[in-house]
């Protein structure tokens, strides 16, 4: 999934892994994958137009701790997440890095339960992203595993009793 991002300096075309990029001119709005708005941001040239702070993951585990479901999130938000934390390790305080993982590691808390419930009942899952999407999917087919092992556990058992 492609991140936006606003362009810092001037970019002037390059190839970068078989990909050609620019030329970008400052002030410019453009979209990358988030591996290339990792690098280009590591060189100053881009900053992403969404960053996420600490205080916007409070807001979105306040309003998910009140949705009864999966409450909606943007479409990239794990890309973002990872971004900002990647940002964060090198330009903030050690005790805001900290508090925006606590604030992140909530939230994952509280979705996690509900990716849960969901992997139970999947014709109830909403407002899922890709990556909990595959996480649903993943626990539902380990969840139906063990079901028909449980089912091979009592068939054996009934076996058993009914030679006695």
């Amino acid at each position: 999934m492609k991140q936006r991002v606003r362009v810092l300096q001037d970019l002037p075309e390059i190839k970068l892994v078989g990909r050609r990029m620019g030329p970008l001119v400052a002030g410019q709005e453009a979209e990358f994958e988030p591996w290339e708005v990792k690098l280009l941001e590591r060189h100053k040239f881009v900053e992403p137009t969404q960053k996420l702070t600490t205080a916007e993951l409070r807001k979105f585990m306040l309003a998910e701790e009140r949705a009864p479901g999966l409450g909606p999130l943007p479409s990239n938000f794990y890309a973002i997440v990872a971004q900002r934390a990647a940002s964060m390790q090198t330009s903030c305080q050690p005790d805001e890095v900290e508090e925006f993982r606590a604030a992140f590691e909530a939230l994952a808390e509280i979705r996690t339960h509900k990716l849960l419930r969901a992997a139970l009942s999947p014709a109830n899952a909403e407002n899922l992203l890709p990556e909990e999407r595959f996480t649903v999917n993943r626990l539902a087919s380990v969840l139906e595993d063990w079901g028909r092992w449980l089912d091979k556990l009592i068939e054996k058992e009934v076996e058993i009793g009914e030679t006695a």
